[in-house]
This record gives structure tokens, sequence and C-alpha cells, in this order.
């Protein structure tokens, strides 16, 4: 796969692979493929979105795994399809418990083209004081749940849930929105638990012989996704306080 996309770019310049397609798992649901790349090389990142998942599951420690068909379909263009989180703001200001707001992003595209995208949120109706609302890539989402949320690689329990994390990875063509709260919450044996009572949270405190407390300061209230049809780079963060 490698070579034949290699052998399709430009010996120099930019070029672009949407890669859409899927693997036919035999007693099982199938693996799914859809991402984009672009940029002075992107046949590597193409050809690796599609390797690395198959890799993964034939080595999986649970079962042996039968592909029984594999159907790609790669759209090839020598133009650049990337764009840059610019800005992010809030359609209005007020906002409140229960209320459903509308976040507006911008984007630049590679020729500086501005792209509007837009989404609505739902607070919950529970939330108190101030909200983050962060707007950010796939890359830039993990780095930060893995800094600040703490969040470790999922150990999975076999095949059928392998698949689902697979299927789930996340994309360069799409931007990944969060809303957050800061608030005491902490990592129990691999499970991160919200919002916890400070009672709570100083008897776990007390006891971290075991090894399996960790204290969080953040918490995610709400999680979507904005797809596009470029391969998006940029992080953005909003404060946003709450009205009663």
């Amino acid at each position: 796969m490698l070579n034949t996309l290699t052998s399709y770019e430009r010996e120099n310049g930019i070029a672009s692979y949407a890669v859409h397609g899927s693997a036919r798992i035999k007693n099982h649901a199938p693996l799914a493929f859809e991402d984009l790349f672009s940029g002075d090389q992107p046949s590597v990142g193409a050809a690796a979105s599609v390797v690395t998942p198959i890799n993964v599951l034939l080595r999986n420690s649970f079962e042996d795994v039968e592909i029984d068909a594999l159907t790609l379909d790669i759209q090839a263009s020598e133009q650049a399809r990337s764009a840059t989180l610019e800005r992010v703001w809030l359609d209005g200001t007020r906002v409140k418990p229960g209320s459903t707001v509308t976040i507006k992003v911008l984007l630049r595209s590679y020729r500086g083209e501005e792209i509007m995208k837009s989404l609505p949120l739902q607070v919950p109706a529970n939330a108190r004081g101030s909200l983050s609302v962060m707007v950010s890539d796939g890359v830039r989402l993990s780095q930060w749940e893995s800094r600040e949320l703490q969040v470790q690689p999922l150990q999975t329990r076999g095949v059928p849930q392998l698949l689902q994390v697979l299927n789930s990875a996340r994309r360069n063509n799409r931007l990944y929105v969060r809303l957050i709260t800061r608030d005491g919450g902490a990592i129990v044996k691999g499970e991160s638990l919200a919002a916890l009572p400070p009672s709570v949270l100083a008897v776990m405190e007390s006891d971290r012989s075991g090894g399996s407390f960790r204290p969080l300061q953040s918490a995610v209230l709400g999680e979507w996704e904005i797809p596009t049809d470029l391969a998006v780079t940029g992080s953005r963060t909003l404060t946003v306080p709450l009205e009663d």
C-alpha cells in the first residue's frame, strides 16, 4: 500500500489522501477506516492508518482473528486539504445551567480561506461556577487527557472491545469539543470518578497505600465532534461563567 501511494506522489510538493474502507472480520463487527492525511509526505500516515489497526487486531492475545475481506477507497489529490483552528467563541453571552448554547469555530484553510462551523452544546442542569469549552484536534486532546485527566491506554478485555476502541480512534478530519469543569475527582482503580464530595476525597487521600488512587482537578461534562473535509490542527479553550 505504501509503495502504491508513494509511486503516485510527486517528488516534491503537497499531496492529500482521503482514506475510506473497512475490513470484514469473521464472527465480529467490521473494522472501519476513515481519515484524511495532507502534507509533504501523507502516504506514510495513510498507509499506517490501515496497517496499524489490522496489525493490532491480528496480534491480539484473546483469539485468532480471520479477515474475510478488505475494501479500500483512497482519493488522492496533489493539493493541500488542511486547515488551522484560529478562533472559537459562543453565539451569545448568557449561559445558564440546563441551557443550550451554540459554539462557533473559525478555521483557515491552507489557501487562507475562512471556514465557519457551529455546534450546539447542552450545559448540564447541575453545573455551577464557571466552565471551560475546549476545541482541539485529536493529538492535542489526547495530550491534554494524559496530563489533566491522567487517562491511561484502555486495557481491552476481548476482540469486540478491541474493535470498538480501534473504530473510535481519533481522526485528523475532526475537531473534538469538551465541556470541562474544575471539580474534585479521582482515578480509583483505573476508573475516573468526577465531582466527589470533599469528605470522600479526604478519606481516599489518607489511604494511598494501595496505589490505586490519583486525585484529579478537572472533569468532562460533555463530549462532541465537529466533522470536516480537511485535516485540522489547533486547540482553543474558552472560559464560560455560568449565570444563576
